[in-house]
Formats: structure tokens, C-alpha cells, sequence
């Protein structure tokens, strides 16, 4: 009876002990995902900025209430140590600031094997300091299995376009918004407004539609089929020697069928997805970008943006005209309102190459 007693005894011990082992493990992974957290865009060497990897940490995405900005350079230069422009921090720093209730992710995408490090340099700061941004890292292959664009991208399709980084994020802006909703944000931009007050909506640019900036909202009736539209259209239609066909003109071929119009001046509400006004979004088109770096109508012309949501500034055009810091042409005047932590960084030229 004895020797009974002491094996049950002996089994009640190490049941218990198995299960505060277990416990206690479930709380050390509680602890250390929480330091994963609040480490997560601070994780540094001094010389580079180590980044999670998106897949696996989608909770931090809030549905229909996160923006996401994609830096799709890796695309082309796959080794290429990353480093994010001045006008490119301040684009996410003034998302940041005007929506502080939102999620905004940048998120560094590379084509096969993931490469989580992206230079740091003392600019970062500008937004790691934001308690709503997260940087990640996407490996594009890993990222889409499972999705609509799985097939799309295992035929290397993509990887044969003329215009890699373009072609990518027209493709990941589509399906971030299809899985999650929210915003999608070219990193040419400086956001003005909160952007929670409109959803579904892309804007008209002076007779074409652009997307450097949609918004898709899920939890509404139709919000997930207007990005699998949009998705579906551009796989079918899908052309890489041509750098329109799978964004502007994609716009223009789905929206034409939900709009019951080809003419883009009357396009407005086409069964819930709306297209609003130029000045929201692209007060100043892209054939007149110089108006945005003149110093002499910079009052002018910031007085033009006061009514956008998002003010465009054309980097495929503009990248290479210099600006100086105290310069008083709208973008600086923008940008030392909308972007201040970033502009504290600004020495001589708010830079917006590399």
C-alpha cells in the first residue's frame, strides 16, 4: 500500500509540475512577444534597423483602420541595403500624425529571400518615435501563398515585368487592402486629414484615375469584392512592359463597368465605391509639379491644398529636384506642418533620392 501511495503521489507531482511547466512556459511567450512589441521598430545596431517579419504578425493590423506605404526597391536590387528619403519619412511621419487612432505600416517587400535590415539613420527616429508606426518586412513569394495572387505570382510573371517595383505594389497594395481594409499610400504624400472620414474611395486625377491612394473598407457590404475586382482585372489584363495597364488603367477598365461610364469627369458613386474630386488628393497635377517646388507661389499654392485630404508631389517626376530645408516652396511650407520631426532632421536639402 505504501509503495502505491508513493506512485500516485509520485504521478500527482509530476502531473503538477508538467502543468506549471506548461503555465509558466504560456506566460514566458506572453512576456517575450510583449518585448517583441515594444521593441518592434527599435531593434537596432546602430548601423541597421532589424524589421519583423509581416507574416506571422498580422494581429497588429486593425481591420479597416490601418495605412500601409510599400517600399518595393528590393524588387529590383534584392541586396541593396535600404534606406528610407527624407520625403519618404516625412510622407509616413505626417500619415502618423493626422491619423493618430490608426495603424500605419511601411512595410520593405522583397522578392524571394527575406532581408530584414534597412540602413538606420538618425532620420528614423522621425517616426520610430511614433507609437502607431510598424515597420516590417514581406517576403512577396511567402506572403501570397494562399491568396488571390498566389498563381499570379508563382507563374514569375512579375518577375519578368519591365518595371518590377512598380508592378509589385500595384499587385500587394491590392491584396493588404483585400485582407485587412484600410488605406494604401504612395510614399510621395503628405496627409493633411484624417483619413477615417470616407471609405471606398480612390480620387480622379485631372481626367485619369489614380491610386496612390485607395481605401477599401471590408466590414461594408461590397468593400472585399472591389478589391478582388481590381485584383481579378489585373492578373487577366496583367501587362510587364507597359507601367499603366495594371494601375491607372486597371482603375479605368473596372470602374468604367461600375460607374456605367467610361468619361472619368462623371464617375462619383458607382454602387459604393466612390471617386472623389482632384483637389482632395492631387490639388496639383503631375504635368505642373514644378508649382510645388516654386518658392515664389508657395503661399499660393499651399493655400490650394488647405481643402485635401493628401497632397501628391510626383516623385517619379520630382525626385531629383532639389529643395532646401528653410525653402518657403509648398512642399517644405507641407512638410514643416504636417511632418515637423522629420524636418528637424533637414540640414541643407530635403532629399527625396538614393
Amino acid at each position: 500500500m505504501k509503495i502505491r501511495s508513493r506512485k500516485q503521489a509520485l504521478k500527482r507531482f509530476l502531473f503538477s509540475l508538467s502543468l506549471f511547466t506548461i503555465v509558466i512556459f504560456g506566460l514566458l511567450k506572453l512576456v517575450d512577444k510583449a518585448k517583441v512589441k515594444k521593441l518592434r521598430v527599435i531593434q537596432t545596431n546602430g548601423t541597421s534597423l532589424f524589421l519583423e517579419n509581416l507574416f506571422g504578425t498580422e494581429d497588429d493590423i486593425e481591420i479597416d483602420n490601418s495605412i500601409f506605404f510599400l517600399d518595393t526597391t528590393r524588387m529590383k536590387n534584392p541586396h541593396k541595403q535600404r534606406e528610407l528619403t527624407l520625403r519618404q519619412i516625412c510622407s509616413i511621419e505626417s500619415a502618423a500624425m493626422s491619423n493618430p487612432h490608426m495603424r500605419i505600416f511601411v512595410i520593405i517587400v522583397s522578392p524571394f529571400v527575406i532581408t530584414k535590415a534597412i540602413k538606420f539613420t538618425p532620420q528614423m527616429n522621425a517616426i520610430l518615435n511614433y507609437p502607431n508606426v510598424y515597420l516590417k518586412a514581406m517576403h512577396l513569394v511567402q506572403y501570397t501563398i494562399d491568396s488571390p495572387l498566389e498563381n499570379f505570382i508563382a507563374n514569375g510573371s512579375i518577375f519578368k515585368s519591365r518595371f518590377i517595383r512598380a508592378h509589385t505594389a500595384d499587385a500587394l497594395r491590392l491584396l493588404l487592402l483585400w485582407k485587412f481594409g484600410g488605406t494604401y499610400l504612395d510614399t510621395d504624400m503628405i496627409v493633411r486629414k484624417n483619413l477615417s472620414s470616407v471609405s471606398n474611395f480612390i480620387c480622379r486625377e485631372h481626367g485619369f484615375l489614380n491610386q496612390a491612394i485607395i481605401n477599401i473598407n471590408i466590414k461594408g457590404k461590397r468593400g472585399r469584392n472591389f478589391a478582388e475586382m481590381f485584383m481579378q482585372d489585373m492578373i487577366e489584363n496583367f501587362d510587364g512592359n507597359e507601367w499603366s495597364t495594371n494601375g491607372p488603367f486597371m482603375l479605368q477598365r473596372v470602374l468604367s463597368k461600375l460607374c456605367k461610364t467610361s468619361d472619368v469627369n462623371e464617375m462619383h458613386n458607382c454602387n459604393g465605391f466612390h471617386v472623389l474630386e482632384d483637389s482632395l488628393c492631387y490639388p496639383v497635377k503631375g504635368t505642373k509639379w514644378e508649382l510645388l517646388f516654386d518658392e515664389k507661389i508657395g503661399n499660393e499654392i499651399v493655400e490650394l491644398t488647405k481643402n485635401s485630404l493628401v497632397v501628391h508631389f510626383w516623385n517619379k517626376l520630382s525626385h531629383m529636384q532639389k529643395l532646401k530645408c528653410e525653402s518657403n516652396a509648398a512642399y517644405t511650407q507641407l512638410a514643416r506642418k504636417f511632418c515637423p520631426k522629420t524636418m528637424s532632421y533637414c540640414e541643407d536639402f530635403f532629399w527625396g533620392w538614393k
